[in-house]
């Protein structure tokens, strides 16, 4: 029987991340609960320990997501497991869904050539009884199972991206190695993009938006330009739609964010980078 762990990536964890664990901590083995929180002597661990087979890791350092995915899959594959679910810290299944997931992605016909299964995470999606599933590009790290044998022959996450277009590189690759990504589309994960709120438009409608720290706005025009650049030619309608994808969260952010300077400066700052080739952390100087 195929054993499955679980890791949550934390970054200065709120009060219901704890619940948001508990919502698929029973359904697996071991959950890896490993804290990106730049701050040592954070106190988080506590937050954790009712979680029975919970498993911390904190060493006071943001070393990024990639990174601290690795980790996580190293340690599950020297333990014997066979799957790895990633979660955000603010992510959660409910449990219809999560049981229903796990019961799919075990019925799968070839498993030999798929190498992370996912699911759908915004508010259109609606649930369905069965396990209807399609080869996609678009899974992302939260809510994803990876196949860990699967994960050593690919090499594991891009750390060059630290956060930020991990999950598309890591698609690509799978489908550049002769593997597939399945999405489950009737089954759905709870999850958020940002920082979600109403605002008043231009036409001076209410409309939702999510919107993004200059920091992370700049990590994801550096990684975007990466991850285009490592695969050439490769993919042109997949990086066409996550041009349009990116297009709309700047100019969203230039709407609607009260630090829309901080943003043009780090998506520019963002794109020089990454003609400097600078990859990791962002140098703070």
């Amino acid at each position: 029987m195929a054993r499955i762990a679980a890791v949550t990536i934390l970054y200065h964890p709120g009060k219901s991340v704890a619940d948001n664990i508990l919502s698929y901590s029973k359904s697996v083995e071991k959950v890896y609960v490993i804290d990106n929180t730049d701050a040592i002597g954070n106190n988080n661990e506590q937050s954790f320990l009712s979680i029975p087979n919970a498993i911390y890791f904190g060493d006071g350092r943001n070393q990024g997501i990639a990174v601290r995915l690795n980790l996580a899959a190293e340690m599950a594959i020297k333990e014997g497991f066979h799957f790895l679910l990633t979660m955000d810290q603010d992510s959660y299944f409910e449990q219809s869904e999560l049981e229903k997931y796990l019961t799919c992605f075990q019925k799968c016909e070839d498993p030999s050539i798929v190498a992370m299964y996912g699911v759908a995470f915004n508010e259109y999606v609606e649930s369905s009884k069965g396990c209807e599933a399609k080869e996609s590009l678009d899974l992302i790290t939260s809510g994803s199972i990876l196949s860990l044998s699967h994960f050593k022959t690919l090499g594991g996450f891009d750390e060059a991206l630290f956060i930020d277009e991990v999950d598309f590189e890591y698609n690509y690759r799978i489908r550049d190695s002769g593997y597939r990504s399945l999405l489950y589309t009737g089954i759905r994960l709870e999850h958020s993009l940002g920082s979600s709120g109403m605002y008043r438009s231009l036409t001076g409608a209410k409309t939702s938006r999510s919107l993004h720290s200059p920091l992370r706005m700049y990590y994801m025009v550096r990684n975007f330009f990466y991850v285009n650049r490592k695969y050439g030619s490769g993919f042109a309608e997949h990086k066409r739609k996550r041009t349009r994808s990116l297009i709309n969260r700047l100019k969203n952010n230039l709407i609607y964010n009260n630090k829309r300077l901080q943003v043009l400066r780090m998506a520019f700052r963002g794109y020089f980078d990454y003609l400097a080739t600078k990859t990791g952390k962002i140098n703070s100087n």
